[in-house]
């Protein structure tokens, strides 16, 4: 246990760029009842510092608890490789209490080496608000004390918050820029998904897949299924009423045997918006995705 000890956070976050929304969304619950460390937030705080002495000392022994944001990328980039071994010598000098790992999807694998698997959360696009408690418990539980949000800091918080909220709903919805950075992004969706297919026809070339690409549409197919990402602009100028489709169908045989049908199987509408952590994406009813997530999660689907 850590409750004679002090340390400089008593929160940090490890994270790969593509859960940065997620963590932003955590992070302004408890950044004025908590010291919290998160890379992106915490800008001043790593300039000028050796990176793998710095994130060694913030995750290895200068934050209470540590809150792992699981992701297909966590602990293969340059960053989360550091901070991951950090975690593990960590592990291996004072157990496992300090650390909380959260998988931003239900399929995520939890890493060979986390031999917890009862102790775990899962980001769901509607439980932020439970995974604070979960943090601001555990960090009780070792010790650490959570203030109270003041009126006046939860006002400027508030306040913030919807200044830049207002400051991206401008500019999505000027004349010309609103349209034209969707366009952009979905240019790059269209690149990951055709990228990401090139890597499934070499890894598994059993499965068939294609890839297809018109102006405003792609198509993946293999041999059980076919997905078809469709954006839908509105207008030339303004952003307002465009819609990605994407939809997936699984392939079956007609009545005549040699003919090829389709069955839909799920089907999801998306905006494009950008965050208040200034990510470019595509959000539904829930959830946020930028365009990565996207292609990978739709991606996945093909592969039951």
């Amino acid at each position: 246990m850590s409750s004679n000890k002090e340390f400089e956070y008593d929160v940090a976050f490890s994270l790969t760029d593509d859960c940065k929304e997620i963590a932003r969304q955590i992070n302004d619950l408890l950044k004025f009842k908590l010291r919290t460390y998160v890379y992106f937030e915490n800008i001043n705080e790593t300039v000028g510092q050796h990176g793998i002495d710095f994130f060694t000392k913030v995750f290895g022994y200068e934050s209470r608890v540590v809150v792992v944001l699981l992701s297909e990328k966590w602990g293969k980039t340059n960053f989360t490789r550091i901070e991951e071994s950090a975690i593990k010598n960590r592990i291996m000098d004072n157990g496992w209490d300090f650390i909380i790992m959260v998988k931003v999807r239900n399929e995520i694998n939890a890493p060979r080496w986390y031999q917890r698997e009862d102790i775990w959360m899962t980001y769901d696009g509607n439980n932020i608000e439970t995974i604070a408690s979960v943090i601001e418990y555990k960090l009780k539980e070792l010790g650490g004390k959570v203030s109270e949000e003041s009126l006046n800091a939860k006002a400027e918080r508030i306040e913030a918050r919807d200044k830049k909220q207002a400051e991206i709903n401008s500019l999505l919805n000027s004349e010309h820029k609103g349209i034209e950075l969707a366009n952009a992004e979905i240019e790059e969706l269209f690149s990951v998904v055709e990228a990401k297919v090139q890597d499934l026809k070499s890894s598994i070339p059993s499965k068939y897949f294609q890839f297809e690409k018109s102006e405003d549409r792609i198509k993946v197919t293999n041999i059980s299924y076919l997905l078809i990402f469709h954006w839908y602009p509105r207008s030339a100028n303004f952003l307002e009423g465009s819609k990605l489709d994407v939809v997936l169908k699984k392939k079956k045989r007609g009545e005549l045997m040699i003919d090829m049908v389709y069955q839909d199987l799920s089907k999801q509408s998306y905006e494009f918006t950008i965050n208040l952590s200034d990510m470019k994406g595509w959000k539904d009813k829930k959830t946020f995705n930028s365009s990565e997530r996207l292609a990978e999660s739709w991606l996945e689907k093909m592969l039951e």
